[in-house]
């Protein structure tokens, strides 16, 4: 279709654009998980282009100085309007950056986090920071401290009052929740830089909301069993359980994958393809029974297959939440026992809860190696 240049109409020219905004995470390598899991509700003005940044180093004054030299040097495109300065563990509630950069201060400090618009810098040179404290110049500072600090980070402005709607029911409804997905995470209490990193660039499915349940500081088969608890006795049930763990670091769009196949397969279960914390990572997390030895890219699969295996890792896998409450009320267990003709039986959390699954629902979960998740140490800092 073509159209001659009298057919265009230009209304009157606006001077709208809209901001961008580069979320530096600085600090320690290793991050509480509690405050992960805070990053992961972090508010950001509507409309806004985002670009994340990480710089590890212990000395904040240091991590500062290095993410405005580094922000403040780029150039056309790459340019973004503000910089949110925040480290590891600092709290503050999900919508202090946007508040911060709608009150058009050129520098707001919240707690130990800062928000710096680019007049902030304009003239000026490093050290932007010195003794853990501003200074730069470059205009007043802002302090939200005071007004934000009574309140965590993600908190809510103000405590509902549950209705009749939201109260239990003993007829629940597996369809109530069906865009929404729970993310279960069991963890110890401490992640990798990397993995926040990570999870904040991992995308929700078109019009899926995601709700998080964290499991902190009990070994991982009580941890498993107490989130699917929490998700089985919710009023309204998600009707997806994402398994996640700690350690692991999915594509961006590997939910979307998982819940693709789980939708046009029809299958209760969906894992992503991640591989043993070994040297060649050689050891895909997923095994048939009666095949001896892992299973090989090239030879028992092609990359980009859909398998139908007897058990996987659970530690990226999507369930829907009506097939999990058709098993038994023990799901997961780490059995370590000696038996008299058979001597000392180990299984891991993972393979009991599979052998539980089949004998419900008759064969194991499938693998959508479409969907290549890392699996982070921070031992050695390698990604298998």
């Amino acid at each position: 279709m073509t159209f001659s240049p009298s057919d265009t109409v230009f209304v009157e020219q606006g001077d709208y654009r809209p901001t961008s905004v580069c979320f530096a995470v600085i600090g320690s390598h290793i991050a509480p998980t509690r405050w992960a899991f805070e990053a992961m509700h972090l508010a950001f003005p509507p409309g806004a282009g985002r670009s994340l940044m990480c710089i590890v180093n212990e000395n904040l004054d240091v991590a500062r100085n290095l993410a405005i030299h580094d922000w403040g040097g780029a150039h056309g495109d790459l340019r973004s309007d503000w910089i949110a300065l925040v480290p590891t563990g600092a709290h503050m509630r999900a919508d202090a950056i946007v508040l911060a950069i709608q009150s058009g201060a050129p520098i707001t400090r919240i707690g130990e986090a800062y928000v710096l618009s680019r007049d902030a810098i304009a003239g000026t040179k490093a050290p932007w920071f010195v003794d853990n404290a501003w200074a730069g110049g470059g205009g007043a500072l802002q302090d939200l401290t005071a007004d934000l600090a009574h309140e965590a980070f993600g908190a809510p402005r103000g405590q509902e009052t549950a209705t009749e709607e939201t109260k239990r029911s003993s007829e629940r409804s597996w369809s109530d929740a069906s865009q929404l997905i729970a993310i279960g995470i069991p963890t110890l209490g401490k992640v990798g830089l990397p993995w926040v990193v990570n999870a904040l660039r991992v995308a929700m499915p078109m019009t899926c909301t995601a709700t998080l349940i964290a499991a902190e500081g009990h070994p991982v088969a009580t941890a498993r069993q107490r989130i699917v608890n929490t998700v089985l006795t919710m009023a309204t049930p998600p009707a997806y359980l994402l398994f996640w763990g700690d350690d692991n670091l999915p594509p961006p769009d590997g939910i979307r994958l998982l819940l693709e196949t789980a939708r046009t397969r029809d299958a209760p279960a969906v894992s992503g393809l991640y591989y043993m914390k070994s040297f060649p990572p050689a050891q895909a997390v997923m095994w048939r029974n009666g095949h001896m030895g892992p299973l090989i890219a090239g030879k028992d699969f092609q990359t980009g297959d859909i398998l139908e295996v007897d058990g996987s890792g659970l530690d990226f896998v999507l369930f829907k939440t009506e097939a999990l409450a058709a098993l038994p009320a023990l799901k997961f267990r780490t059995v370590l026992d000696y038996v008299a003709d058979r001597g000392l039986v180990v299984q891991t959390e993972d393979a009991y809860f599979w052998d539980r699954w089949r004998e419900v629902h008759g064969k194991g979960p499938l693998v959508d190696t479409r969907c290549r998740v890392g699996h982070y140490s921070m031992f050695d800092g390698g990604v298998y």
